[in-house]
Order: structure tokens, then sequence, then C-alpha cells
């Protein structure tokens, strides 16, 4: 079975940031699916295709996504949708014969190179969709981890928690 679901991971830096591969994955898709964001990163006259933006929760996107199969359709995700996205949810519902992922960087990747840290050193931990108190479990001294925010109030959220864990000082 040749794959008709492309899962493209895309940058803020929108099309730019693509190889040309990617990019005439964007421009020959017939759907393209994401959040409005992602789709912003697409002009119109990048691509003719229809857009399905992600519902919430994202399951009830789905089904629609499945009325699609068979033809060119291009979920676009956040960096790699293999680390905390898209991917991951789609590969449930759908054979990993019919999909094709292609990654860009993560928020991850991305974050630890502007620190200069080892990812081998490194605890990624998401707080999107997930409550604040799981970061409890990967508090340590001298633990370097990489948080990603659910929202611009994650950050205030974050310190706060780490204060009353008795990390207050930490960089």
């Amino acid at each position: 079975m040749t794959p008709w679901l492309t899962v493209l991971g895309i940058g803020e830096d929108g099309l730019d940031g693509l190889s040309p591969a990617s990019r005439a994955l964007v421009a020959s898709a017939e759907l393209l699916v994401g959040g409005a964001r992602h789709l912003g990163l697409v002009p119109a006259s990048a691509s003719g295709a229809a857009r399905l933006p992600w519902r919430m929760p994202l399951a009830d996107t789905i089904p629609e996504l499945e009325r699609w199969r068979g033809r060119r359709a291009v979920v676009l995700a956040t960096g790699n949708p293999l680390c905390y996205g898209v991917g991951n949810k789609l590969l449930r519902h759908f054979s990993p014969a019919e999909i094709r992922i292609v990654p860009a960087p993560s928020a991850f990747s991305l974050a630890g190179a502007r620190l200069g840290w080892d990812a081998a050193e490194v605890e990624r931990v998401t707080l999107h969709g997930r409550p604040l108190e799981s970061l409890r479990r990967h508090l340590a001294p001298g633990a370097k981890l990489i948080v990603l925010a659910a929202d611009g109030t994650t950050p205030a959220a974050v310190a706060r928690l780490l204060v009353k864990a008795g990390y207050g000082e930490s960089r």
C-alpha cells in the first residue's frame, strides 16, 4: 500500500524551512490538515488543497480525515510529529503502511541546541495536555529539563512549582 497520508513537520519559518521534496508534498496535496497556526504557515498560493483545521479534541477530526483515505492528504505538525505529536495519535487510527512521517527538528532539539545541552543528558517533558504536577517526578538535583509549555501561563506555574519543591534557585 502506498501512503496516502503524510504527516509533515513544519517549523515557524513555514515553507522556507522545508526541503524541496516536502514543499512538493504540500503543493500536490488535495487536503491540508492542521491547527490554525500551521495552516497559516502555508499561503493559499502554495497549495490549492482543501483545508481542514483540527477540532478539539483532535480525535473529532479523525472521521473526516478518514473520508479522504486514498487521496493525497498532508497533516502539518510542529517539529517531529512522533515526539509527543499528532503522528502518534494518527498511528493509533491508521495503518503505518498508510502514513508517511516527515519530521522536522522538534522543540526539544531546538531548545537543546540553543542551550548547548547533550540530548542524552536531558529529560524532555511536555505539559501540553498534561497536568503541571506531572513535572514533579522529573525534579532532582542537577537534572537538566526541557519543558514544553501548554500555554503562556505555564512558565510562571512551573516557577511556582519549583519554588515550592525547593528548587527556587535553579537556572
